[in-house]
């Protein structure tokens, strides 16, 4: 955008978006105990969905919410599989 001759603030402005959105980077590290423990679990259990997965780890104490585990779960390509 300043190659274009446009400060950040004025083309996030016109745009609508905030500066700390342009400027947002996600944590990807966080999600590592969550992908960690779900390949254990498919060589563990390979015939097991999203489903019967998130039961065992709800079983061995995890309380990882089930819809990032699912966005993992996807991420890694398991639903393919």
């Amino acid at each position: 955008m300043t190659a274009h001759g446009l400060s950040i603030r004025h083309s996030c402005q016109a745009l609508g978006l905030s500066r700390s959105v342009y400027h947002y980077q996600p944590d990807t590290t966080r999600d590592e105990p969550v992908i960690q423990t779900l390949l254990a679990l498919v060589e563990r259990y390979p015939r097991y969905g999203f489903r019967k997965l998130f039961v065992v780890l709800r079983r061995e104490g995890h309380t990882w919410n089930h819809k990032r585990v699912h966005r993992v779960y996807c991420q890694l390509k398991m639903n393919l599989r």
